[in-house]
């Protein structure tokens, strides 16, 4: 760098070509040093005040004299700074080859400050193309030597140079150390190192904003020359940085003189744009308090840019850029953790991985935490154990490594609360379930849903906590949960709890009951202002809720009031046709009753009944899901209670009622049949307050009969509980009764009324939003629509029914879909065997340990029959013998039948005469 009085030398254009003042500099430099040739022109059309910023060509120039820089004749010129000059050089060329109708005639002459090497080389290759009459480039050199020739132009560009390039400045490199290994936040990192002059990275403590920023500042050394400034406002702590005292730092780190007389906010904000708009750097306002604080720092006309990160929202500032920052996924986590515990535990140890990750809930900081603290354990030590440890409530004691703490982050964000807003966040922390709505963050600070909602917004606007993705609804990160939790348990005894969890846990169990004895009740019970499908829409939105309410009033001991609302969550997720969450909520009541009778809140006979209960919906889980050997193993082990004579009647039926079921489970149907309908007329007999029961009676003997092939018997007693199930008014139930009477039309052989009660009950299920049961009723309409030859519409129905399973990640539901897609394209000819085979690898590819024997029976019964039709008999054989001992462990009759006689045509065909004769026999068996 030279002094103001020296003229500058190629190096100082190269440096001074960083700057963006040298944008507006260089086509004000050619203009002077073309002047004085202005004689021998006819036509310098060069304006300067747009600089390169021109659209168009920047200059075009007529010169009949001879010179070693401009051409003879007509040239058309281009200016550009560019760090990679070549890039812009080629797309002026291709540009203005396209545009102009000239350039036979014309010479294009390309001028940079920057040194460009291999300039002689780009101007050959293009003067080869022969577009052009002559190509030329004029780099640092070139100009130096035009310079050198005209004295004056040079001291004028040199004390141009000097002003901005004074010899005592370095570019100021102000960012932090960033992390070793970013990992992840793609989107988000194009967005922040993008163009946009202003983006602002906001979200809760501990999410990455710091690393963020700096990362995506770091990214762009060459787009910014005049340096990349970093400044920590510390908006967190009470001597936050005030405006003045921020642009004076920044002002200083660009080296603007004259800074040490007092100066004014307004004054040394309006020295800083001034500066701005004829620089060109980045600058991280890191930790913003809010916006006033930032707001004189943001630029006015500039090429400059700002990221500013702030644990508020900042909706105040007009940013077309603002990145809400949530936590990694699951994968970016576990490769955060991989990136930064360097042994070779991560690969011996992948399922630790993904626990940590879990219960760091993929919080940055959370796992910068962990994985310190991990390398700086033995590496014999196991990962596992490490996970295991944050399992306990000491989670945030763990989270702690040296003076970086998930706590004091937290606390940081807690202290710049209201004492209103600090009482809000933690009685909201005490809310049981994942996501919640206004209603229960109403119970939970003792105001309306309105007022609420206003509170939660301003937590949402100071990231602690976040909507989700169901409208009207917020969540709580799990570590900003668990702090709150402290907060509100700090001084009670163990045994006390804070004022707000007994009104969530009140207000949760007495609704959830009180909306179960609703829905069941009928709608001669039923107040007049209350809607079932409003009832069941509530328990849709809150059943996460309810179910760590659940956990929480269990842990506590209360295992009469858990046993409770554990049995009306296995009647909900009955009504939902819910099968895995039924089977959840069954085995945890069993767990209950047990917990309940060693802690005699039970006595023996009652804690019977609760099994016995507890047990059926297992089976009926299992039923519902095609195991049937499962279910009948179940109900077997449901032995209901002996009633006393003195019992009153409701009990008695309702105990025949559940040993009617458990029969029916165990395959046991002419008892069954007979119990059901001895139940069916008491519930008759005792009036109006049974009617809901009466329903269920008529709808377990239409299922019973059809099971029992006996369709044509089982449809009165369907058209019956539909008919009681209108009365009711709950649509799910209506698509419930639906569905079953659309079963025994189709197995009694009536197609058109089975399509009919199958598609509306597939409607009513979609209108309701329960989209297991949709799907469950799409797939029986396809079978129907199969049936009756209509293989394309099957199709679309099962395409429909995958789509939802998939969405639910309902694995064996989109293998039956599959499988049904594959069949009918079977059924439309041969041409359609690959695309039958690609949804059968497909459906065989969601099989697990978890899938019953039906399915996977259903699955290899398909590839066989492919197999059978390619003429791949032995291959088709040896499937059939596969789906079989699938059926039959599942204990599936009829489907088992279905195979052995496939199976048995196929070995008949591929000339295995005596095991074609033993498959026979099986089929007689069966």
């Amino acid at each position: 760098m030279v002094p103001k009085a020296a003229l500058a030398d190629v190096d100082d254009l190269k440096k001074f070509a960083m700057m963006s003042t040298s944008w507006r500099a260089l086509p004000e430099t050619v203009q002077k040093l073309v002047l004085p040739l202005l004689d021998q022109m006819t036509e310098l059309d060069l304006p300067v005040k747009s600089g390169v910023a021109r659209h168009g060509t920047d200059a075009t120039i007529t010169f009949h004299g001879m010179h070693p820089m401009v051409p003879y004749g007509r040239s058309r010129w281009e200016m550009s700074n560019s760090a990679k000059p070549w890039i812009k050089a080629n797309g002026e060329y291709r540009k203005r080859t396209e545009a102009l109708a000239d350039t036979r005639t014309t010479t294009l002459v390309f001028v940079t400050m920057r040194h460009w090497e291999k300039k002689h080389e780009w101007a050959a290759k293009k003067r080869a193309e022969g577009v052009w009459a002559d190509v030329r480039v004029l780099d640092c050199g070139d100009l130096h030597l035009w310079l050198s020739s005209q004295p004056e132009v040079h001291q004028w560009l040199s004390t141009e140079i000097a002003r901005y390039l004074p010899a005592d400045r370095a570019v100021p490199a102000e960012l932090p150390k960033g992390v070793p290994s970013f990992v992840g936040r793609e989107d988000e990192l194009a967005i922040a190192s993008g163009p946009a002059s202003l983006v602002v990275i906001c979200g809760q403590p501990g999410i990455g904003k710091s690393t963020l920023a700096v990362h995506a500042a770091g990214n762009t050394t060459s787009d910014y020359p005049d340096g990349r400034l970093y400044l920590d406002l510390r908006g967190t702590h009470p001597d936050a940085v005030a405006p003045a005292d921020a642009l004076w730092q920044v002002l200083s780190s660009l080296g603007v003189p004259d800074l040490g007389r007092a100066r004014s906010t307004s004054e040394l904000a309006a020295l800083y744009r001034t500066e701005a708009s004829r620089s060109k750097f980045v600058l991280v306002l890191d930790n913003a308090r809010d916006e006033e604080q930032v707001r004189p720092l943001l630029l006015g006309e500039s090429q400059s840019k700002v990221i500013i990160t702030s644990r508020n929202q900042l909706k105040g500032l007009n940013a077309a850029h603002r990145i809400q920052l949530g936590v990694m996924t699951s994968e970016e986590a576990v490769q955060m953790l991989r990136s930064r515990i360097t042994d070779e535990r991560p690969t011996a140890e992948p399922d630790a991985l993904d626990e940590i990750a879990t219960l760091c809930g993929c919080l940055p900081l959370a796992l910068a935490i962990v994985a310190s603290g991990a390398m700086a354990e033995p590496s014999s030590w196991s990962l596992m154990r490490l996970a295991a440890k944050l399992k306990d409530e000491r989670r945030l004691d763990r989270l702690r490594a040296g003076d970086v703490e998930v706590r004091a982050s937290l606390q940081l964000s807690y202290d710049l609360l209201t004492p209103e807003e600090q009482t809000v966040f933690g009685e909201v922390c005490l809310i049981p379930g994942p996501t919640f709505g206004c209603e229960l963050a109403g119970v939970a600070v003792a105001a309306d849903e309105d007022d609420a909602e206003l509170l939660m917004i301003r937590l949402v606007e100071r990231c602690l906590a976040e909507p989700s993705d169901a409208q009207g609804r917020f969540r709580l990160h799990d570590l900003v949960r668990l702090f709150g939790k402290e907060i509100m348990y700090r001084g009670l005894d163990a045994y006390q709890s804070p004022a707000a969890s007994l009104r969530l846990r009140r207000h949760l169990v007495s609704h959830a009951q009180r909306s179960l004895a609703l829905l069941r009740a009928g709608r001669d019970v039923l107040p007049t202002d209350v809607d079932p499908s409003e009832v069941r829409r509530w328990f849709a939105a809150n059943i996460l809720n309810v179910t760590a309410v659940l956990h929480e009033v269990d842990q506590l001991g209360a295992h009469g009031t858990a046993g409770g609302l554990c049995r009306d969550l296995c009647f909900y997720a009955t009504a939902q046709s819910d099968w895995r969450r039924l089977d959840e909520f069954a085995r945890l009541g069993l767990d209950i009753t047990e917990r309940a009778r060693k802690h005699e809140v039970l006595d023996a006979e009652e804690a019977a009944m609760a099994e016995s209960m507890f047990t059926t919906f297992v089976a009926e889980s299992a039923t519902a899901r095609h195991d049937r050997r499962a279910a009948s193993l179940y109900a077997a082990k449901s032995v209901m209670p002996t009633v006393p004579d003195n019992a009153p009647r409701f009990q008695k039926t309702l105990i025949q009622q559940a040993r009617a079921s458990s029969l029916r489970l165990q395959g046991r149907y002419e008892e069954a049949l007979e119990l059901f309908l001895e139940v069916h007329r008491s519930w008759h007999s005792q009036g109006h307050h049974s009617q809901y029961n009466a329903r269920a009676a008529a709808h377990d003997i239409g299922l019973t009969l059809t099971e029992m092939g006996r369709p044509s018997e089982a449809i009165p007693y369907l058209v019956q509980d539909l008919k009681l199930a209108r009365r009711h008014g709950d649509t799910a139930e209506i698509a419930q009764s639906l569905h079953s009477l659309g079963l025994a039309q189709k197995a009694n052989n009536q197609l058109d009324d089975a399509e009919a009660s199958l598609a509306d009950s597939a409607k009513a299920f979609a209108s309701c939003g329960i989209p297991i049961a949709e799907g469950a009723a799409l797939n029986d309409l396809a079978l129907v629509l199969h049936m009756q030859g209509r293989q394309g519409e099957a199709c679309q129905h099962h395409h429909t029914d995958f789509k939802l399973c998939e969405s639910l990640g309902d694995a064996e539901g989109a293998a039956l879909a599959l499988v049904g897609i594959a069949n009918n394209l079977m059924s439309l000819g041969i041409e359609n065997a690959s695309h039958a085979a690609h949804c059968l690898i497909h459906a065989l590819q969601r099989v697990d340990s978890r899938t019953s024997g039906r399915t996977i029976g259903s699955a290899v019964a398909s590839v066989g029959e492919l197999a059978y039709k390619l003429g791949r008999t032995e291959l088709g054989a040896h499937a059939f013998a596969v789906a079989a001992r699938a059926y039959e462990v599942s204990a599936v009759p009829d489907g088992e039948l279905t195979v052995l006689i496939r199976h048995m045509a196929a070995l008949s065909d591929a000339g295995f005469t005596e095991e074609a004769r033993s498959m026979e026999q099986r089929a007689k068996n069966c």
